[in-house]
């Protein structure tokens, strides 16, 4: 049975906030002494985080999101007192900025934030997997972990982050940062490794942060919050008409602006051309259908927008290297 989303929530503030702490997945308490430590959590319908209290005021977040948007608990905005680093590994993560303007992480981006989440985070393409540190400053400035000293790490070298990161600030990571940040967050997924294994992997991954291995993103794309609505509501109306066959040009009238800017705007936000996302997507939906549906292959074309089902295969085979029928035989799932 699934939780309400007041549950979740509740859950979710708790565990950043560090009002309990972390249990293993046997639902022991005190895991720097039971072995285990990290704590795995739903969140919504199609999301989870692996979370991992280090010590106390530094926390381990293994995101792995199915889903559009997460609606975050609210915060007291006069009382946050956090440095959130996000490295972003797979799919892509809206960035809300100080002048209501939009960034988006994609995969190998890291942000570095000191604000509160405003509402919660949009996930276009509904796919986002990454790596989260969240450090508590009012506990770190009391009790800063003396491990950290040792690899460069202190809390002078904390607060010049958080003065750079009140606007989110964006960099891009290095090949050794991101494969430590993907090695990490494998291993709390996974969520079989004591406190003392996490706390060096994350003291690995921390040396390589702080000595050069990550680099400024330069000029970036932002996103106006007109030009946000644009882009999302175009995609809304795509997902909900995949078996139609809407130009951009028709979609572009809508809004009374030429193809090549919605093309901009579309892009800038999900990070594909219109057309690859469409197909992408009719593709997801012509899996899902031939796994577990019992229509023929033109019917399914048909309901993921074409016509000609010899096209259809085509594509299909060009995406997935099977066809629509060996698909079918080798991912079946039983039908209710």
């Amino acid at each position: 049975m699934n939780r309400s989303t007041k549950d979740w929530k509740e859950e979710f503030k708790t565990i950043l906030l560090q009002e309990k702490p972390a249990k293993d997945k046997t639902g022991r308490d005190n895991p720097a002494q039971e072995g285990y430590a990290v704590q795995t959590v739903s969140v919504g319908e199609a999301g989870h985080a692996h979370v991992c209290q280090l010590w106390d005021g530094i926390t381990l977040w293994a995101n792995d999101v199915h889903m559009k948007s997460i609606s975050y608990p609210g915060y007291d905005l006069a009382t946050w007192e956090y440095l959130l680093v996000n490295i972003c590994h797979v799919g892509r993560c809206e960035v809300g900025m100080l002048d209501d303007r939009y960034v988006y992480m994609a995969p190998g981006m890291i942000c570095l934030s000191s604000t509160a989440p405003k509402d919660g985070y949009l996930y276009p393409g509904e796919l986002y997997q990454g790596l989260e540190i969240a450090f508590d400053l009012k506990k770190i400035r009391d009790a800063f972990p003396e491990e950290l000293a040792a690899y460069g790490f202190t809390r002078e070298c904390l607060e010049q982050y958080v003065g750079k990161s009140h606007a989110n600030t964006m960099a891009v990571a290095g090949d050794k940062v991101l494969a430590k940040s993907k090695a990490l967050y494998e291993a709390l997924c996974k969520g079989d490794r004591s406190l003392g294994e996490y706390r060096f992997y994350f003291l690995e991954l921390l040396f390589l942060l702080i000595h050069g291995g990550a680099s400024s993103t330069g000029a970036r794309s932002l996103v106006t919050k007109g030009q946000r609505k644009i882009a999302v509501e175009t995609e809304n109306y795509l997902m909900q008409n995949l078996a139609g066959r809407t130009t951009v040009e028709e979609l572009a009238g809508r809004y009374d602006i030429s193809p090549s800017t919605l093309k901009k705007y579309f892009e800038a936000v999900y990070g594909s051309p219109i057309s690859y996302y469409v197909r992408d997507r009719r593709m997801a939906k012509a899996k899902e259908l031939l796994a577990t549906s019992q229509e023929s292959v033109g019917e399914i074309a048909l309901l993921c927008g074409y016509e000609n089902q010899g096209k259809f295969g085509a594509v299909f085979k060009s995406c997935t290297g099977e066809t629509p029928l060996e698909y079918r035989r080798l991912h079946r799932r039983s039908i209710t």
